[in-house]
């Protein structure tokens, strides 16, 4: 039916009033508040042996990584470090229109493996295996995988254990009463409640504070004992090596000698004595010069060359004159190096006399 300008007059259902719904008949919409998933720590090489059970419920979503979330994150994470662990390796979120928990690899580099629980022995670790799945390659994020009551979820050494109740009840093995996982690191300073007495509690560790009483009564006792201790006192290591292998015989004293004979005068140097040569001796028929000219004619005590030149030859060797003074060549005056001084000396002499000095 219609009305004149178009305006149509269809009955539709769907603007009816479906009146006050009960309480009873409201469907469950599996929102976070209801939805229960707990991590158990089966095996680690990071955690804490006191961290075991990661409590999440109520929350949306959960991230795995190795950094610390930023400062006033409202998204809860576990933190495993170790470098096998990207720094935003995997999330677990809550599915509110299929009413389950999924997790995602969000392109780690060393993978999530996710193993089902039905292939696990619960008295036993799991195994590493072809039941073990990687969730995606390394650096591609993967579609959701569903998890399951008793999965086991496998991130660098850190094996979990799901654990999701319909009762939400916690079973003995998830239940926490002082080994809960941390999920939330703020490191700001919370608000303390003081009191109206002024009266503040400091918390301390206990075996710092032995420490430093131990350390306090010891440099008290030092310091009321006088002596100094025995790590700063010196060590005559000389005195000991002498006590353990005996002090050597005295040896005499040089220096008294050496002063005694500087104090006294110069003697006298005595005079060179000339030197004196060998008489001469007659070469032996042994030798090879005597035996080379026997050959060839010479006969001992006959001169050398042709017997024409006889004049100019020697039948006695040529004596070697010595010189007493040993002055050297080219000196003029023999009695340079004699007692009157040293040749430095009669050098000086010879400058004052010419000089006129």
């Amino acid at each position: 039916m219609s009305f004149e300008g178009g305006y149509t007059n269809d009955y539709d259902p769907s603007y009816e009033w479906p009146g006050p719904v009960s309480e009873e008949a409201e469907p469950s919409l599996g929102t976070t508040s209801t939805s229960f998933l707990r991590l158990v720590a089966v095996n680690s090489a990071i955690l804490p042996s006191k961290h075991k059970v990661a409590i999440l419920s109520g929350y949306p979503e959960v991230q795995f990584g190795r950094d610390k979330p930023a400062s006033g994150a409202i998204i809860p994470r576990v933190r495993l470090r170790e470098m096998e662990v990207s720094k935003i390796h995997a999330t677990a979120y809550w599915n509110g229109a299929e009413k389950e928990w999924a997790l995602v690899d969000m392109g780690s580099m060393h993978g999530t493996f996710w193993q089902p629980g039905q292939q696990v022995d619960e008295a036993s670790e799991p195994t590493p295996g072809p039941s073990k799945v990687r969730l995606s390659p390394s650096r591609v994020a993967s579609l959701p995988r569903p998890l399951r009551h008793l999965d086991h979820v496998t991130i660098g050494s850190t094996t979990f254990s799901i654990h999701i109740h319909d009762d939400e009840l916690p079973c003995l093995e998830c239940a926490s009463a002082s080994n809960e996982i941390p999920v939330f690191h703020d490191t700001r300073p919370t608000a303390k409640a003081t009191d109206p007495t002024g009266y503040q509690e400091v918390k301390t560790n206990p075996k710092k504070s032995l420490d430093m009483l131990k350390k306090s009564l010891l440099q008290q006792h030092s310091y009321a004992s006088g002596p100094v201790s025995s790590s700063h006192r010196y060590t005559d290591r000389a005195e000991r090596r002498r006590q353990m292998h005996g002090s050597l015989p005295p040896t005499p004293a040089l220096g008294p000698q050496r002063t005694k004979a500087r104090s006294q005068p110069l003697e006298s140097t005595p005079p060179p004595v000339e030197p004196v040569s060998d008489p001469p001796q007659q070469i032996s028929s042994s030798n090879v010069g005597h035996s080379l000219l026997t050959k060839m004619g010479w006969q001992p005590g006959e001169t050398l060359g042709h017997e024409s030149d006889g004049a100019n030859h020697l039948l006695e060797p040529i004596q070697v004159k010595h010189s007493a003074n040993r002055a050297g060549l080219g000196a003029s005056n023999p009695d340079m190096t004699g007692s009157a001084g040293t040749w430095k000396e009669q050098g000086k002499r010879k400058q004052y006399e010419r000089l006129g000095i």
